[in-house]
């Protein structure tokens, strides 16, 4: 009989009343755990991503994921999730709390640009919240993981920071964009 094994990786966000803890299945499809209620203990329902009935493959060679969770400035409840598909392109799925269901985000999104990253890269996300100068509210989602080629001056594979914003209105600002961060690392 196998030996059960954990997920290789967990991140956990809370959204609304509830916590969504997400992970890479045994059979590489992204999937969660959600909780019952707001203190984030007892019983977690076990469920799986999926876009239009179909589950989310995961890459076999970078099962990490990423999560970032926000209330937008229409009260819209907001989660994103980032993983890397099983063709190694850094994707999005999204869940807003005004729609039912997963949907497909920007980030890897059919006809746009895709990104490669290396195998095994870790992921990391952030939503930043900011204010103009007139107090209008925006946000910059924030993706790091390590891109195919990206390599620096010392031969080093670099980090990029992906980026993408929101105004205060929650209507997108751009195109999802690699800014490499690690340009003066050595060595890791």
């Amino acid at each position: 009989m196998p030996i059960p094994t954990l997920p290789k990786d967990i991140v956990a966000v809370d959204s609304g009343d509830k916590t969504y803890m997400f992970y890479v299945n045994s059979k590489r499809k992204l999937s969660y755990l959600i909780s019952p209620g707001s203190d984030g203990t007892g019983n977690y329902a076990s469920k799986r991503i999926d876009i239009d009935s179909d589950d989310v493959e995961v890459s076999e060679k970078t099962q990490q994921v990423a999560a970032i969770a926000w209330v937008d400035a229409n009260s819209v409840q907001q989660i994103r999730v980032y993983y890397v598909n099983e063709g190694g392109k850094l994707n999005e799925v999204c869940h807003s709390s005004n729609q039912d269901g997963w949907y497909q985000g920007s980030l890897g999104k059919k006809d746009t640009t895709q990104y490669l990253i290396v195998d095994g890269s870790s992921i990391s996300a952030t939503v930043a919240r900011r204010y103009d100068n007139d107090q209008r509210v925006s946000y910059s989602l924030r993706v790091f993981a390590s891109s195919v080629g990206g390599e620096n001056d010392y031969g080093v594979p670099s980090i990029s920071i992906f980026t993408f914003g929101y105004n205060a209105k929650g209507q997108a600002t751009g195109q999802w964009a690699p800014s490499p961060i690690s340009n003066s690392i050595t060595k890791w």
